[in-house]
């Protein structure tokens, strides 16, 4: 049974809550998990940005362990988890007429491995190859551990999936059963692409203040700047019917509060998984599923709240929106196993790579304080 976390808000009790639960269609795998894949739209986003070095652009957690990691436990580790995930396995070619496609391979660990030993984060972070793979990089330096992973393949919300699989593979366990393949996924999703949406013409708002308007806007010239919610504030935060819409609401504020008053245009991302109406089960389905939507605030002296409410029913602006707001949800390791570590390790993404909007605000929950990072 298909149960969303809004559902939990609404219903109450337990005979409430199974009439609004929904059944979910549990059957083998209809297509061969290995192949060539369809680029998904936020895939097809990415390589239309011409990124120069397109093999880095990663997401990457820093862990530190009770003990130091055994290497050669790691590497075994990481190839169970990725035979596991079709999506650590994708391949990127071009076409004949340049165009970028997919396949997902056969598991092969390739001469190098997974894993390298020492502190250097920069390389870990520098080395995977989309033709060639992997798509997935362990650096092991003692008690710390970094995990990178190619964009490509994996999003905010499979990091705990991953993190839980790699843990249990480590510890020589059994892994989860799996939910259906990314391929599957990426097939039936192309078999049901919506038709083009209408855009909304209205005035975007007034910009966002800059210092300069001809200084470079690079990933090399970004910075980022913390900050945190008390776990209390937070919890009140999570506990309303809507928190994804709360915490726009929030930032639209926060907005005002800078720019001043006029519409807001933003840009938010979604976790994607419900593309195919739970026609699919990828509950434990590493992959970057994400979905972008482009939303204009008007808030015109009424609730944020209920602004974002309306905006959410309109269709997209037509004008590129300056900000991009993202919650993430739970971002820690499962409990009982390792600890994330809140420091710099390594260059995610190549400095020269164009940054296409101005202020990118990531909202995770972590030791129960909702952070943000600006």
């Amino acid at each position: 049974l298909a149960i969303r976390p809004d559902q939990f808000r609404r219903h109450a009790d337990l005979r409430s809550l199974a009439a609004a639960a929904t059944p979910v269609e549990v059957r083998a795998p209809s297509v061969d998990p290995t192949g060539e894949v369809p680029l998904t739209p936020i895939q097809r986003w990415f390589f239309d940005r011409r990124p120069a070095v397109p093999s880095h652009f990663n997401q990457a957690v820093l862990l530190e362990a009770d003990e130091a990691f055994d290497p050669d436990r790691l590497e075994e580790a990481a190839r169970r988890v990725v035979e596991r995930h079709g999506a650590l396995r994708l391949r990127f070619d071009r076409d004949a007429t340049g165009a970028w496609r997919a396949r997902v391979a056969e598991p092969a660990p390739g001469p190098d491995g997974y894993v390298r030993r020492g502190s250097d984060w920069d390389l870990v972070q520098r080395s995977l190859d989309l033709s060639s793979g992997p798509l997935l990089r362990i650096g092991a330096d003692g008690r710390r551990l970094l995990v990178v992973v190619h964009h490509l393949a994996i999003d905010g919300v499979s990091w705990p999936i991953l993190l839980e699989d790699l843990s249990r593979a480590y510890a020589g366990r059994d892994l989860p059963e799996p939910t259906a393949s990314w391929r599957e996924w990426a097939i039936r999703l192309a078999d049901r692409a919506p038709p083009p949406a209408g855009r909304d013409e209205a005035a975007p708002g007034p910009p966002l203040p800059v210092d300069s308007r001809d200084g470079p806007d690079d990933e090399g010239s970004a910075r980022s700047v913390t900050t945190a919610l008390d776990p209390g504030l937070s919890r009140r935060a999570l506990a309303r019917p809507s928190p994804d819409d709360v915490l726009v609401a929030a930032l639209v504020r926060a907005i005002e509060s800078w720019r001043g008053p006029g519409p807001v245009l933003g840009e938010t991302e979604g976790h994607g998984r419900a593309a195919l109406g739970g026609a699919l089960d990828v509950s434990r389905t590493v992959g970057w599923f994400t979905q972008l939507r482009s939303l204009r605030v008007d808030r015109a002296g009424g609730s944020a709240l209920g602004a974002v409410g309306r905006a959410r029913g309109r269709p997209a602006p037509s004008v590129e929106p300056p900000i991009r707001f993202n919650y993430l949800g739970r971002a820690e390791p499962p409990a009982g196993t390792w600890k994330l570590v809140p420091e710099p390790a390594g260059a995610p993404r190549e400095e020269s790579l164009p940054r296409d909007r101005l202020l990118e605000v990531d909202a995770a929950l972590a030791d129960g304080r909702l952070q943000f990072a600006w």
